[in-house]
């Protein structure tokens, strides 16, 4: 069964034809005459009642479908339910295969933080941070640190970038959210000292 809609949903099925596998496929109401419904042997609508984005996360509603129509194998796609643990444990829960990464695996490195923790403490060298903390390879700047954190202030005041959105950007997406913040505004300065020194109150 492919777990998702449009381009992706039938690039899933594609490959499962040419492995002699028949298909299935699920969609929202609003996608009804999407071509992703009409290439599947077997198609069925999810989430009636939701949204047309809410219906692909329908984790209970998709995993009684698809033990109804007695599905062996769930495809997510990617976006969606493809990085989602709790997806990924209701398959294995209901004896359905995920064509992805197992739950644990997802709550591990699913989080970026979380992620750069575990291998810290696997000893992956993280060379940016291992830069910073040993003072190497990075311009003089930073190894001040003081100096940085007047640059990363200097930065939010210049972008505008209020304490609000900040908290919001931590409260949301956590350190990644400021990584990206960082990374889409091109200050890498700034990016190192995010992931070094990140409980440094930055914003004005």
């Amino acid at each position: 069964m492919a777990a998702n809609r449009g381009e992706i949903a039938i690039r899933i099925m594609r490959a499962a034809t040419e492995l002699g596998l028949r298909t299935a496929t699920i969609y929202s109401n609003e996608d009804r005459f999407s071509l992703h419904r009409f290439k599947a042997d077997e198609a069925y609508e999810v989430g009636a009642d939701k949204g047309p984005v809410a219906a692909y996360l329908d984790i209970d509603g998709i995993i009684a479908l698809a033990r109804d129509r007695e599905v062996d194998v769930i495809h997510p796609g990617y976006g969606f339910l493809s990085e989602n643990s709790r997806f990924s444990r209701a398959c294995a829960e209901a004896g359905i295969t995920f064509v992805g990464p197992p739950p644990e695996l997802l709550e591990a490195l699913g989080d970026k933080t979380a992620a750069r923790r575990l291998a810290r403490q696997a000893g992956v060298p993280n060379g940016l941070v291992d830069a910073l903390r040993d003072r190497r390879e990075l311009p003089a700047l930073a190894a001040d640190e003081a100096a940085v954190v007047n640059l990363g202030r200097e930065f939010f005041r210049t972008h505008k970038v209020s304490r609000g959105a900040f908290q919001a950007a931590l409260e949301q997406f956590g350190q990644r959210g400021v990584v990206e913040l960082t990374l889409t505004m091109g200050n890498y300065t700034l990016l190192a000292l995010a992931i070094n020194t990140f409980d440094t109150d930055l914003p004005p």
